[in-house]
């Protein structure tokens, strides 16, 4: 694990081994790529290239997008939900999480 990872504890117990959110985005020194850095380390994550923001901007949503997808996931009965959909919102928490 490097220095800038945060090993913490979410709800239900799971290490959150990822460097830690909110991820910010901002262009290159030469303005062809753009980085992708950890707010609370100031450490590049991510680098996105041939200048594509959109992609910069999903990428430096990934540890909002995990948080919000587990509190939806720990908010619904499971019986509510389509199990498929359960599935594969389980699915993606653990391969965010290097679990699958």
């Amino acid at each position: 694990m490097s220095s800038d990872q945060t090993v913490s504890k979410d709800a239900d117990a799971r290490p959150i081994l990822h460097t830690p959110g909110p991820w910010l985005h901002g262009a290159s020194a030469g303005h062809h790529d753009f980085i992708v850095y950890s707010e609370a380390t100031g450490r590049d994550v991510a680098l996105v290239r041939d200048f594509n923001e959109p992609n910069a901007h999903l990428v430096s949503t990934a540890p909002e997008t995990l948080e919000a997808l587990e509190m939806l996931v720990n908010a619904f009965n499971v019986r509510e939900i389509d199990p498929l959909q359960a599935f594969a919102a389980r699915y993606v928490i653990a391969n965010a999480r290097g679990q699958s």
